[in-house]
């Protein structure tokens, strides 16, 4: 295999710890450089991880949300600690849908040293979005180097290290960051970035090291073992030999002896890939989540593609009204104007790009890694009640931020007179500080369950599951007039569509606080007529059961609970108790612990 350089000895495997960059004569020096000239590009690495804790830090103030994080932590005991039969459950479940065990192993650890404390699950979330960015900062520096000839060069880690706070910083990474249940964005983003650094130092020699070769692999495995979406990164790879590396097409060709041991490269990561990809479809066919073609048309599906394409984009530009679900319609209506203009776009910026290859090489190279990165949760298969998430652009988005480093680093090649250079230092630190601002706003939006999901419902009025959502925090925060209140009003309003189970349960939580216990079973009834597989609604049914005497029925409806949600704390001990009242044994209570 041959690397394509325009400097090759400044990357070679023997000195590529060394290089090091001189912002007053921009050089580089390869050959023992002096302490003084090491430090800067790695203070620049240091100042990005300042910046970006600095910029996080406001979530450590934030708690759990009752969106997933009480079913991951408050009612699920089978990550709590690193023992034996902690690890086994970690690497045998696909819990709510997802198999990720080093995500668990991160979550079980912190539980050792925080028990339910949400600020040690932040701080450990924060500490490796940091880590990560740092990370980036160093893939940035090979991708723009090689990009713009320009390795070593000052400019290229101006050029990087705007790329990692641009990515780091940015408002699209709180949901990733700031949401504990989010553990596997950050964990896999880490290895995805170890993944793709030793995968350049292995191809730094030819042929590759086997060394650094294999150990990328075995951290690819890791990424995937924190996150399937992370899948696709072969790929991506394979984009990164075309553009910039020059390793596919070009003077090589598309399949000389040199290019097919290029292909041959990436087998063990497709390997990986295939195995993790059956992995989490057979999760998600589990948790029955999938969209049948009988609710989303094939046509339907290409529209969401298209609009995802276009909305995140969109978003990373302007990144206003983030919410933390943007809920699918229940029907979907093509005519309307996003869907054709989503396509029409997508249509023109993949013409641009193939016709642009030549002279902007960058555009067709930065839009095949941000389609391929999104491929999984595009809405080919769809998989939730949303049509987007603002966390799957954690990944996505990386090209983009190279795009903009690049710019940067050329603007700053090209310009001489100092006034421009002061000038575009300005408009970059405007640019980070806006991020930062908007980034710190949208941290507070994740403070506590109320706090989010009244942000949710101004974005969208219309967002009937905020609205549930809302609704259920503001029970479980002691305020049931006002649950009930936005819950009657949220049901049948919300695009005409029928009143759901969610709602109808909520507020019956609420009766319940206000001590409308037959209010409350009646709403507990209605809710499952509509939804069976609500094992709150069960659990909450048995204990109206209970308290009125009726423990047979009782114990039947925490079974119920207990069916769908094994190991749901609450439904086990309400489950025991029952049981011990009738005095009849209850040995097996699915994914109860012994009593």
């Amino acid at each position: 295999m041959e690397t394509s350089r325009s400097h090759p000895e400044s990357l070679s495997p023997d000195h590529e710890e060394h290089v090091t960059f001189n912002v007053l004569t921009a050089t580089v020096s390869t050959t023992d450089p002096s302490p003084g000239r090491r430090l800067d590009a790695r203070w620049l690495g240091v100042l990005i991880i300042v910046v970006t804790l600095a910029t996080f830090l406001p979530a450590l103030r934030n708690g759990f949300v009752n969106f997933d994080d009480d079913k991951t932590f408050v009612a699920n005991p089978h990550y709590r600690g690193l023992g034996v039969a902690q690890l086994a459950w970690m690497f045998s479940t696909a819990h709510m849908g997802q198999y990720v065990p080093l995500a668990w192993i991160t979550l079980g650890f912190d539980y050792l040293v925080w028990g339910l404390n949400p600020i040690g699950y932040h701080l450990t979330s924060v500490l490796l979005h940091a880590a990560t960015a740092w990370l980036f900062y160093l893939v940035a520096l090979r991708l723009i180097g090689a990009a713009t000839r320009r390795p070593g060069e000052w400019v290229t880690a101006a050029g990087a290290g705007v790329a990692a706070l641009v990515f780091a910083v940015h408002p699209l990474r709180v949901e990733s960051v700031a949401w504990a249940t989010e553990r596997r964005d950050v964990l896999s983003a880490l290895f995805y970035m170890l993944t793709v650094l030793a995968w350049m130092r292995a191809i730094d020699r030819e042929p590759a090291s086997r060394r650094w070769y294999w150990t990328s692999v075995g951290l690819f495995a890791c990424a995937v073992l924190s996150k399937a979406m992370t899948v696709t990164l072969p790929l991506a790879l394979l984009a990164l030999d075309v553009y910039p590396f020059g390793r596919l097409g070009g003077i090589h060709g598309w399949w000389s002896r040199e290019t097919r041991r290029v292909y041959i490269e990436k087998a063990p990561f497709l390997v990986v890939a295939v195995a993790a990809s059956i992995a989490a479809f057979a999760a998600i066919i589990r948790l029955e989540n999938l969209a049948p073609l009988a609710r989303l048309s094939v046509l339907q599906r290409l529209a969401i593609t298209a609009f995802n394409l276009g909305f995140y984009l969109r978003q990373s530009l302007l990144p206003t009204h983030l919410s933390p679900l943007y809920d699918l319609a229940s029907r979907l209506d093509l005519t309307e104007w996003r869907y054709q203009l989503s396509a029409v776009f997508v249509v023109v910026i993949s013409v641009l790009a193939v016709l642009l290859k030549r002279r902007a090489p960058w555009l067709l190279g930065a839009w095949v890694v941000y389609v391929i990165t999104l491929l999984p949760v595009l809405g080919l298969f769809q998989n939730g009640p949303q049509i987007a998430a603002d966390r799957y652009t954690h990944l996505a988005c990386l090209p983009w931020a190279l795009v903009v480093g690049g710019a940067v680093a050329g603007a700053f090649a090209r310009v001489t007179r100092p006034a421009i250079v002061v000038g575009l230092v300005t408009a970059v630190v405007a640019l980070v500080v806006t991020l930062e601002v908007l980034t710190v706003s949208q941290i507070s939006v994740w403070r506590d369950s109320v706090t989010l999901w009244a942000h949710a419902a101004r974005v969208d009025p219309t967002n009937a599951l905020a609205q549930d959502a809302l609704g259920a925090a503001l029970a479980q925060a002691g305020r049931p007039d006002e649950a009930i209140a936005v819950l009657d009003a949220a049901g049948p309003v919300t695009r005409s569509i029928p009143l759901r189970a969610n709602t109808v349960f909520f507020v019956g939580a609420a009766l319940q606080q206000k001590g409308d216990l037959a209010g409350a079973e009646l709403h507990y009834r209605r809710s499952l007529v509509l939804d069976r597989r609500n094992e709150l609604a069960w659990n909450n049914l048995g204990a109206i059961l209970a308290m009125r005497g009726d423990y047979a029925p009782a114990l039947e409806a925490f079974r119920q609970s207990l069916r769908i949600a094994p190991g749901m704390v609450d439904a086990c001990a309400n489950a025991r108790r029952a049981a011990k009242i009738l005095k009849v044994e209850v040995s097996e209570l699915a994914g109860c612990p012994s009593a």
